[in-house]
């Protein structure tokens, strides 16, 4: 598309004549013409009807704004000790809550926490 200068209105046209012209005359099964068609449709409503200030608008909401911060990576908690001795009190309070609710009322974490002593336990 890049050889010969074309608009993109034109290009847009062309596609949306295209996709319009195989929903109605179905010739390759499994293509989803009238959803590509829909897209184009829906996209123009929003861009026209729902974004303030139209076409002109999509650059600056693209371009994120001066006053955000760069994302930074979410950093893990910090893993406590696992002495003998944490680890027992660890464990001692989840059996506790095992014999009092069931092992279905464990978290994830309380689980990791069982297997992490069971491991330790095993070691030869």
């Amino acid at each position: 598309f890049f050889i010969f200068p074309v608009k993109i209105k034109y290009l847009a046209l062309a596609a949306a004549g295209i996709a319009l012209f195989y929903t109605v005359v179905p010739a390759e099964p499994g293509m989803a013409h009238a959803a590509h068609l829909g897209g184009m449709i829906m996209s123009w409503i929003f861009v026209r009807k729902i974004l303030p200030g139209g076409w002109l608008r999509i650059p600056d909401v693209l371009r994120p704004s001066e006053k955000s911060e760069p994302r930074r990576a979410k950093s893990q908690p910090e893993e406590p000790k696992e002495d003998a001795a944490f680890l027992q009190n660890q464990v001692d309070a989840i059996l506790d809550k095992i014999t009092a609710s069931g092992m279905k009322s464990l978290t994830k974490r309380e689980r990791e926490i069982l297997e992490s002593a069971r491991k330790k336990m095993t070691k030869p």
